[in-house]
């Protein structure tokens, strides 16, 4: 049996498996405390089925879904093999923690945010970057060492600090626009913001 089959089949039982519990859970009934402590032993209670599956080297626990996935498919593998074992083996294990999960969803915990919150909360750091009340999104980690000034009066009581929109001058009081140019340039990149977005003064070392 071809890796590439077996993991159709496995992915298959467990994809069919989430969607099954995920729907169920979704339009079901309101349901007591009781009732909600009993389907939580059913699940436990059905981890540890498949979890002697594997001590014993029985897998008829998972016999039918793997035929009904396997005609889906149209993949043959003939019971009895090598390669039915393997298949077996591999559903079962995957069906465990596909129980586990189904589990803690079931109380819930999920292990990523819902997809629709997590949809609106990219569009807004795409769209904006801030709110009105601070950053959406986590400011790059070079940035956060520093802090932008208010105004060039306080810019230039920094030793070193540049006003973003003046001329630097070297030694001898002779402008240097080359090197504003530079040191723009690398402060932009390192806020990864649109130019516009970007305040007239410059970022000091807290």
């Amino acid at each position: 049996m071809l890796h590439t089959d077996m993991e159709q089949v496995v992915m298959g039982i467990v994809q069919w498996k989430l969607r099954d519990e995920d729907r169920r859970r979704a339009i079901g009934l309101p349901r007591s405390p009781a009732d909600a402590a009993r389907e939580q032993r059913e699940y436990a209670a059905a981890t540890e089925t498949l979890r002697e599956a594997i001590l014993l080297r029985n897998y008829d626990v998972v016999r039918d879904p793997i035929r009904h996935m396997l005609g889906k498919l149209g993949i043959e593998v003939q019971e009895g093999t090598e390669a039915w074992q393997e298949l077996a083996h591999e559903t079962t294990r995957a069906l465990m923690d596909a129980t586990e999960e189904v589990a803690r969803r079931d109380r819930g915990e999920f292990q990523a945010p819902s997809v629709y919150f997590q949809s609106v909360r990219n569009a807004e750091c795409s769209q904006t970057g801030f709110a009105k009340t601070g950053p959406i999104c986590p400011l790059p980690q070079k940035l956060q060492s520093h802090r932008i000034l208010d105004t060039p009066a306080e810019a230039s009581l920094k030793p070193g600090c540049i006003p973003w929109n003046e001329t630097p001058t070297d030694s001898f009081g002779r402008q240097n626009s080359g090197a504003a140019s530079k040191s723009n340039e690398s402060v932009s990149r390192e806020a990864s913001l649109p130019a516009s977005t970007i305040p007239p003064y410059c970022l000091c070392q807290r």
